[in-house]
């Protein structure tokens, strides 16, 4: 587990916020520990409840966990309404096995409150897609008084929400509203497909069709230009093979149809950097959109998640010259991965059953 540089609470319970993601499990604890496990829910929704026990096993009994999803859209379930029903499932016996029975579960939802499980249970489509608005929630609380822009650029996603004084201006907060605002974004940087990015790449003097197949993602791009370590150890990647340059370089050459060894380095690097500046391009599309929406001047821009680099590289591009804060330098890199769920713990501290977050 990651944990926080500093932890600037002095409340002493023991509190763990769970962020159950379509492709990523994500916990953080109130003693500034985080960590973040690949399951892609949409494979396997039977092993979620197992996995979630795994999970939650290293964490002492906590006396309130937390929990966000955004798992309920996994195209595994006929409805978001019965995918959180099955989240909600699969929590509740994770918690039974673990023997948590004195833990208080609070479920975050979008009106900016937690409500039990039970009464979760009971308005699915308040909890469904609620994560973002926990770390806006709390992020909006650590800037005030400012006007402030909240990036949290994920594997998959990307949140862009206005911060003002205080308080979340949000145009919408169901997942639809927020794509036409473009507050929510498909772009991440790992699990975006290469030929929802580009149709064509560089080589050799001319622009080649890709090939419209998910044979490789923009993390093998992020790879191949230094932004992304490798992780041998992870295999969530297109061809299931591990998340290294060799396999990366490999995936990004059959994009065109080729094997790795018909390419020079230098020609498999331009590519990559082809499809890195596609990415950084749509990304600065949408920040420039949110804040020609905003009422009042931005002041400062908050980066989060595992993308912060490519929304530094984002806000360069358009020249942004006012105060940036790192979620990754303000509490730790792996808090920063995770940080809806270190939200959670935030708003959870003295919160109660149907209260707003604390």
């Amino acid at each position: 587990m990651g944990r926080a540089k500093e932890d600037r609470n002095s409340d002493t319970a023991y509190i763990v916020g769970l962020d159950i993601g379509g492709a990523n499990l994500k916990l953080a604890d109130s003693s500034g520990r985080a960590a973040s496990r690949p399951f892609a829910v949409w494979r396997a929704p039977q092993r979620l409840a197992d996995e979630l026990v795994t999970f939650l096993a290293a964490c002492p009994v906590p006396e309130k966990l937390a929990v966000t999803m955004t798992a309920e859209l996994c195209d595994c379930f006929v409805s978001k309404d019965e995918g959180v029903q099955a989240v909600l499932a699969a929590v509740e016996h994770a918690l039974e096995t673990l023997a948590w029975a004195n833990c208080r579960t609070l479920v975050w939802t979008t009106r900016g409150q937690f409500v039990p499980l039970a009464r979760a249970r009971l308005e699915p489509s308040s909890v469904a897609a609620a994560n973002w608005l926990a770390l806006a929630q709390w992020a909006a609380r650590l800037i005030e008084p400012a006007t402030a822009l909240l990036i949290d650029v994920g594997s998959t996603t990307t949140d862009i929400v206005l911060l003002h004084r205080g308080t979340v201006r949000a145009d919408g907060l169901e997942d639809v509203t927020r794509l036409i605002s473009r507050e929510l974004l498909y772009l991440g940087v790992r699990r975006t497909p290469v030929a929802m990015l580009v149709g064509s790449v560089p080589w050799r003097g001319r622009m080649v069709p890709v090939a419209r197949e998910l044979f490789a993602t923009v993390g093998d791009a992020f790879l191949l230009t230094g932004d992304l370590p490798e992780d041998p150890a992870c295999c969530e990647t297109a061809d299931g093979r591990p998340m290294t340059r060799l396999c990366a370089a490999q995936r990004l050459a059959r994009t065109m149809c080729l094997d790795a060894d018909r390419f020079e380095p230098q020609e498999l690097a331009r590519i990559a950097e082809h499809v890195a500046a596609a990415a950084c391009a749509e990304l600065c599309r949408a920040i420039a959109t949110r804040l020609r929406a905003a009422r009042s001047a931005v002041e400062q821009v908050i980066v989060a998640g595992e993308g912060e680099f490519l929304a530094r590289q984002a806000l360069s591009q358009l020249g942004w010259r006012r105060p940036v804060l790192a979620l990754g330098e303000l509490a730790g890199e792996m808090i920063s991965r995770c940080g809806p769920a270190w939200a959670l713990v935030q708003l959870a501290r003295g919160a109660a059953h149907g209260g707003r977050g604390a």
